[in-house]
C-alpha cells in the first residue's frame, strides 16, 4: 500500500496538472524525512531496540506535526503533494504495530 502512494503521488506528479507544480524546499524536506521514517522502520524490523522503536515514535509526530502545518500554509495542488506524504507516513507507521505484537 505503500509503494502504491508512492506510485500515484508520481502519477500525479508526471500528469499535465502535476508538471505545474513547483515544490517547495519544506515539501522536499518532508519527503526526505517520509524517506527516512521507511529507513527506520527498515532497521527496526531487522534489527529491533526499544530505543529505535522511540526514536521512530517520536519521528513520526515530528513528520506529522511538519506535514500538517504545510497542509495549512501551501498553496493550490502542492497541498496533494504533502497529503500523499502524510498519507505515505502514516501506512508506514501503520506497519509497526502489528510488527510490534509479533515482536513483544
Amino acid at each position: 500500500k505503500c509503494a502504491d502512494e508512492f506510485k500515484f503521488l508520481c502519477d500525479f506528479l508526471t500528469s499535465d496538472d502535476g508538471k505545474k507544480i513547483k515544490i517547495s524546499q519544506d515539501t522536499f524536506a518532508l519527503f526526505d524525512d517520509v524517506n527516512k521514517s521507511i529507513g527506520m522502520f527498515n532497521e527496526l524490523f531487522f534489527n529491533f531496540s526499544v530505543d529505535k522503536a522511540k526514536e521512530f515514535g517520536a519521528h513520526r509526530k515530528k513528520v506529522m506535526k511538519e506535514g500538517f502545518e504545510l497542509l495549512k500554509k501551501k498553496k493550490d495542488d502542492e497541498k496533494i503533494v504533502v497529503h500523499y506524504l502524510i498519507n505515505i507516513e502514516s501506512m508506514v507507521f501503520d506497519m509497526f504495530g502489528p510488527y510490534m505484537a509479533l515482536v513483544l
